[in-house]
């Protein structure tokens, strides 16, 4: 059985889950991240968008997916409101578990894998404008635990002032 995550909008708001038992003819699932009303950081009434997911099937069978989301207001502004969702699927992918937030700040595109020791790794695109003239780099985040708990951000790369550094050993890359 094939599983798809996708958007219906170049800039989404949900994210939908189709099945396929031979990647030619699908079944919308139904909605794994679904747009909510919230505040925003300035205070505004604004709408939580999600887009660009991906999912793992753990060896277990549990699917994760994940999933950037931002505010469609401030999202250039407000970095707290932005982040990495989490969602958990123990039957296929044909039900989820409500969401969890496992990162906050401006994200693209996360990867996930699954080693064979259990631990997961997600890797993400990501801006960070506390660090002062950071433009983005690839950060990853890991779990022990099945997705329960995950690390602290470990940047892999930053990109400074039109620059690339390895941050394991701060040569220009």
């Amino acid at each position: 059985t094939f599983i798809m995550l996708y958007q219906a909008a170049k800039i989404s708001a949900n994210i939908f889950c189709a099945h396929s038992e031979d990647g030619k003819t699908w079944t919308q699932s139904g909605k794994v991240f679904v747009s909510e009303e919230t505040v925003n950081g300035h205070g505004d009434p604004d709408v939580i968008c999600y887009s660009s997911a991906d999912c793992l099937v753990l060896r277990n069978g549990d699917i994760l997916a994940f999933s950037p989301f931002r505010t469609k207001k401030g999202y250039k502004m407000k970095p707290d409101d932005c982040g990495i969702a989490m969602a958990r699927s123990r039957d296929g992918g044909h039900t989820w578990e409500d969401y969890q937030v496992i990162y906050k700040t401006q994200t693209w595109e996360p990867y996930a894998i699954e080693l064979d020791s259990g631990e997961i790794q997600v890797y993400f695109t990501d801006s960070s404008p506390h660090v002062r003239h950071a433009s983005a780099g690839v950060s990853l985040l890991r779990s022990f635990d099945g997705g329960r708990t995950w690390s602290q951000q470990c940047y892999i790369s930053r990109k400074f002032k039109c620059m690339s550094y390895d941050l394991n050993d701060n040569s220009v890359v």
